[in-house]
Parts: C-alpha cells; sequence; structure tokens
C-alpha cells in the first residue's frame, strides 16, 4: 500500500529555528554556507514568489515539484522531481513506481486524493494496462 500526493519542496531548505528553548540552535550540515549566500538563496525563493501567483506555474530553479509516495509498514518513499504537474508526468511516475513492484506478485494499492490528475482520462490506458496489478483507492 503506498500513499501518494504531490508537492512543492524549495530545493535550498535552510532550517534556522526549531522547537527548542534553552538549548542553542542546531544548523544541519546541509552544506557550509556563508551569511551572505544564506541572504541571497533567501532572496530568490521571496522573488519566485513574487514572479509566480499559482503554485501550479512555479518552475523556477529554486522550487521543487515532487509527485510521491510513502510505502506503508517500511516507509520506503518513493518519488520523482517533475517539471510541473499534469496526468501525463503522473503516468510516467506509475510506470517507474511499477517497475519498482513487477518482481512482486501482490497488488499495489495507491492511496490519493481526489485532484484533477488522479481522475484524468489520460490515466485510463495506463489503469488499464497494470489491470490486477496497481489500484487506485
Amino acid at each position: 500500500m503506498l500513499y501518494e500526493d504531490e508537492t512543492i519542496l524549495w530545493r535550498f531548505a535552510l532550517p534556522r529555528a526549531g522547537w527548542w528553548r534553552k538549548t542553542p540552535r542546531v544548523r544541519l550540515p546541509v552544506r557550509p554556507l556563508s551569511q551572505s549566500q544564506i541572504k541571497r538563496e533567501e532572496s530568490r525563493k521571496r522573488q519566485a514568489w513574487v514572479q509566480y501567483r499559482s503554485w501550479s506555474c512555479i518552475t523556477s530553479g529554486v522550487l521543487l515539484s515532487v509527485i510521491g509516495a510513502v510505502q506503508y509498514g517500511t516507509s520506503k518513499v518513493f518519488y520523482k522531481i517533475v517539471p510541473h504537474f499534469d496526468a501525463q508526468e503522473l503516468r510516467q511516475y506509475l510506470h517507474q513506481v511499477m517497475a519498482t513492484f513487477s518482481k512482486t506478485e501482490k497488488e499495489v494499492v495507491m492511496v490519493v486524493d481526489r485532484s484533477g490528475i488522479h481522475r484524468a482520462h489520460k490515466l485510463d490506458a495506463t489503469l488499464a494496462h497494470y489491470q490486477g496489478k496497481l489500484r487506485f483507492h
């Protein structure tokens, strides 16, 4: 069983705060950045938001559009970075997931929400191809 969804992630996520109160701040070791580099990346993030007003239009290098799923029980993550969210990208992602699970004889159940790309008619051929092996729930 896989739980699938789409999201947009910051490419240069820089954690700067935490839930702790009395201990000093700890930064995750992503890569050594100077304060000027951090400010420059944060400025690019803000510019991306100003330039694009809707989630579906954001395609800059600062933001990543990701289709992914988490496997129930093992917590394995299967993802694909896409230029934008549409049925064609989801079809390619489904082929990628099914290539991973092709060795098993079990049916793959993918829990999805009711967004437009999950209900698109372009997916009918792909779902018919994997009849008995892949099912949307």
